[in-house]
């Protein structure tokens, strides 16, 4: 197996044979040729796989069960969500991610071998020890505020925690928290793993700041409501406001594994709900399923369903505040059934981003038409009719 080992590792790079050296906190001395550095991979990870494993995070060990179980050295399609996945910037396994929509992971057979007899004990175990809990808060936490001052994110985790010292020690030595992080003018903050611009949250706060000056805080309930279901985490999934969505997601025929993606999905798009982009993403789920819906009238209830989630979770521009808290950056949908439908609107309160007119992007999905003959071409764009496409549900 070594020598399966030894082969593999010969194929890295230098630079990341060191970062995989660092990433599990093998200490060397100087500059060692790549050489020695490949002797001292084979022996971290050959050696004592259990010991490694339990330095992951919850994703890549779940991750690296299900490749398991999938089957070793051939090519596997997976969803990528825009998560941590250390796994494969430690080399462990192959992605191809030429794809945007669709990854191909392939579980190198050297470890496969070494891993497969440990990894469901190592999940098991970190569970029963509180390890995955504690992680989820962190990233909970973290989804909560989206960018936060690393001194502020200690200050909460450890009040989240009740003061408990050695279960703060544990979290924050995840390497999850290590790769969370990141510097803007001079200040390190640490961030959800949807975020990828800290700078692009502090600065989108800035309208905000003269009313919201620190940083709300949040229960321990609340930040594992935020830490939830990872990779694939949304605020609340417990909450009346999630629930509701989940319930429309599934009578819109979504599994459960899909709804809790598309709720994700919802969550991260309503934190920008203000630009016209995200906004139209967040019905996405419902406008895919339109020719699944009977009636205008229970469209209109989905999409203020999805638009009453979007107002009672916490903001990133507003420190962790819902819309509704603070009446900023507040969602109204208005939708009004008439011979004449006019588009759907968005309306915001004082101190929202400034929006750029009606939420003209409805239009043109068809969602909101104004009279159309039913010869006409649908204003969805589609090429077809108004009455062989969006007019057969709405006329």
């Amino acid at each position: 197996m070594n020598t399966d080992l030894h082969q593999y590792f010969n194929y890295y790079r230098k630079s990341e044979l060191e970062f995989l050296l660092r990433f599990f906190n093998v200490d060397y001395v100087g500059k060692p040729k790549k050489e020695e550095l490949v002797r001292m991979a084979v022996e971290l990870i050959g050696n004592d796989p259990v010991s490694w494993l339990f330095k992951l995070p919850e994703r890549d060990l779940r991750l690296l069960a299900s490749l398991i179980e999938k089957g070793d050295s051939v090519w596997h399609e997976l969803e990528a969500p825009d998560f941590p996945c250390f796994l494969d910037s430690l080399g462990l396994i192959i992605v191809d991610d030429i794809n945007p929509l669709l990854t191909r992971v392939m579980l190198p057979f050297p470890i496969a071998v070494l891993t497969s007899p440990f990894v469901l004990d190592v999940i098991e175990d970190k569970e029963r020890m509180g390890l995955f809990e504690e992680e989820r808060i962190s990233v909970g936490i973290l989804n909560i505020y989206g960018a936060i001052p690393l001194d502020d994110f200690i200050q909460i985790l450890l009040e989240v925690l009740d003061y408990d010292e050695e279960r703060l020690l544990r979290a924050i030595r995840n390497p999850i928290l290590t790769h969370l992080q990141g510097e803007y003018k001079e200040k390190w903050y640490t961030h959800s793993p949807y975020v990828d611009d800290v700078g692009l949250i502090v600065e989108n706060r800035k309208p905000f700041s003269r009313k919201i000056r620190k940083y709300l805080p949040c229960s321990l309930e609340q930040a594992k409501a935020a830490g939830a279901n990872i990779p694939y985490c949304a605020y609340g999934s417990g909450s009346g406001e999630a629930a509701e969505v989940l319930k429309v997601l599934e009578e819109l025929g979504y599994s459960e594994a899909e709804a809790i993606k598309e709720l994700n999905r919802i969550w991260f798009n309503a934190q920008f709900a203000s630009d016209e982009a995200y906004a139209e993403a967040m019905f996405n789920c419902v406008n895919e399923r339109m020719d699944d819906i009977p009636s205008f009238a229970l469209y209109r209830q989905y999409i203020d369903t999805i638009a009453a989630y979007s107002n009672s979770i916490p903001k990133w521009l507003l420190k962790g505040r819902s819309s509704n808290e603070s009446n900023m950056l507040k969602l109204l949908i208005k939708v009004e059934e008439s011979d004449d439908f006019e588009p759907l609107s968005l309306d915001q309160s004082e101190l929202s981003i400034p929006e750029s007119g009606t939420l003209e992007q409805f239009y043109r999905m068809g969602i909101g038409v104004r009279h159309v003959l039913p010869e006409d071409p649908c204003p969805c764009g589609s090429g077809l009719s108004y009455k062989n496409c969006h007019g057969r549900k709405l006329n």
